[in-house]
């Protein structure tokens, strides 16, 4: 029974985090040659998180079974915390550290981006509005008439 199961982004197979850990040091994954084990495939993304799924029925398993010790486990409470490794993270670890902040860098630049897009947005769609209305006014026409008597819709001319 899995302790901490995890799924490989690249595949989607679930695999023991220990495990998959092993096989990719004993296989020359750290050159950055990382496969599934059960494909043999290269896989694009290496990242590994937790399958909470598979988690959820470990711990229901545990609940239904009080006083048994899965087999290889040194005990019950054997369950090591959640955690998610991503390629990012790997390279980060490996290059010597903690890259000086690049996640709030990064959030800094989607959030500056994102700002810049809106204006752009509702400067494009204040200008469309006003060419669009030119357009009509170009070609002659008119609102048509809303029922009920008293003036006309028109665009103001």
């Amino acid at each position: 029974m899995m302790r901490d199961p995890v799924f490989l982004a690249g595949s989607g197979n679930t695999y023991e985090r220990d495990a998959i850990e092993r096989f990719w040091r004993g296989s020359g994954g750290s050159r950055g040659r990382k496969r599934d084990p059960l494909t043999n495939a290269r896989v694009a993304n290496a990242s590994l998180f937790t399958n909470w799924d598979k988690r959820r029925e470990v711990q229901a398993w545990l609940s239904r079974n009080e006083g048994k010790v899965p087999e290889g486990w040194a005990s019950r409470d054997d369950v090591p915390p959640a955690k998610e490794t991503t390629d990012d993270a790997r390279r980060r670890s490996k290059n010597g550290g903690g890259g000086g902040g690049g996640g709030a860098r990064r959030w800094a630049t989607i959030a500056v981006a994102f700002v810049v897009s809106s204006v752009v947005i509702v400067a494009f769609q204040a200008g469309a509005v006003e060419r669009g209305w030119e357009w009509r006014r170009s070609i002659g026409w008119r609102a048509p008439h809303s029922g009920g008597g008293g003036g006309g819709g028109g665009d103001g001319d």
